[in-house]
């Protein structure tokens, strides 16, 4: 496998692992308004986003590749109001989808057939 697409994948656990601390902030805040509906939600999300970052994981052990494990930055914690929660979510999906996106690109690239078809289970 290519450097750059392990490098890359490392990246992308430590983007979802961001992610799902995110969604746990996320999850928090809502709780702390009452919110429990939405704190449910951000918690489902926060799992999710837990089990990319384990796919991504295992897909390099099982290449053999070493995982380097990044430095996960602090969350948000206060975001504003409801509204700005959601915004911020949002934005933040938009985000990760550009890095699968990148990911994928790379891969057909590197002509690495294995990554390409595995990283194409995110996109759809």
């Amino acid at each position: 496998m290519q450097d750059v697409l392990v490098k890359e994948i490392n990246k992308q656990i430590q983007e979802e692992v961001y992610s799902a601390y995110l969604y746990l902030s996320m999850s928090a805040y809502a709780k702390e308004q009452g919110l429990d509906g939405f704190a449910n939600w951000f918690m489902v999300q926060f799992k999710e986003e837990m089990d990319h970052a384990m796919g991504f994981f295992t897909y390099l052990l099982d290449r053999n590749e070493k995982v380097e494990l990044l430095e996960i930055a602090k969350p948000v914690k206060d975001f504003g109001g409801i509204e700005k929660l959601f915004t911020e979510a949002l934005k933040h999906e938009q985000h990760v989808t550009r890095r699968i996106h990148l990911l994928h690109q790379l891969a057909k690239e590197h002509q690495d057939s294995a990554f390409e078809s595995f990283i194409k289970w995110y996109i759809d």
